[in-house]
């Protein structure tokens, strides 16, 4: 586990980051809304939420490899699962 002192930071900025995101959530997609209608905010939150699973997707990696029971993509079976 990691030190407390070494995690306060991390958490303290993805809080302030999620907190700032309850008032803002709502305004951004109303204010596109009312300005370019219902259908056009419904398809750009489509796109906003596909774009930010395709960059979690890609970017973001294992946390904890050992516990996959399968390969990860693009990994040959026989180099799974050794100590590197």
């Amino acid at each position: 586990m990691a030190d407390r002192y070494w995690r306060r930071g991390p958490l303290e900025i993805s809080g302030r980051w999620r907190d700032g995101g309850y008032p803002v959530g709502p305004l951004v997609p109303g204010g596109v809304g009312e300005i370019f209608g219902l259908a056009s905010i419904f398809w750009k939150m489509a796109a906003l939420m596909g774009l930010s699973g395709g960059l979690t997707t890609f970017r973001m990696k294992e946390s904890q490899p050992r516990r996959r029971r399968e390969p990860p993509v693009g990994e040959r079976r026989s180099d799974w699962g050794r100590d590197r």
